[in-house]
């Protein structure tokens, strides 16, 4: 796997303010949507990378669903890191590489939550050019 960390920065940068905004508010609203059941698709397999290093040999349904329970993306990706932690210390064998990649994703995750916390938050508003 290709390091993330080097274009994480620039990748997740926010965009320059436009000079114009789309004539159609549906059409921010359906980005809005993609972007966010695209977040919601993530979290999803994120909880079952929780439960990977939770239960390595078999998947338990509790597990996903105390990943579920946690009110916040930022405390999850917390028991994510906890539990990979937990895992990679062990095993006897060498997962410096591993735990290298898990690094670099967990980087480009928070950089990916910024962005949807700006998506999620934001406001659409119409505005008459002047």
């Amino acid at each position: 796997m290709p390091s993330l960390s080097s274009s994480t920065s620039s990748r997740w940068a926010d965009p320059p303010f436009p000079e114009h905004g789309d004539q159609d508010e549906k059409e921010v609203w359906a980005a809005v949507g993609r972007a966010l059941s695209a977040w919601a698709g993530f979290e999803h397999e994120f909880g079952r990378l929780f439960a990977a290093f939770d239960t390595p040999d078999r998947w338990l349904p509790q597990i996903e669903r105390a990943y579920g329970a946690i009110r916040t993306f930022e405390a999850r990706q917390d028991m994510v890191r906890a539990a990979a932690e937990a895992y990679y210390a062990n095993f006897d064998l060498d997962f410096d590489n591993g735990k290298k990649e898990f690094r670099d994703i967990t980087r480009e995750v928070k950089e990916t939550c910024r962005v949807r916390n700006n998506i999620s938050h934001g406001h659409v508003k119409m505005y008459r050019n002047m």
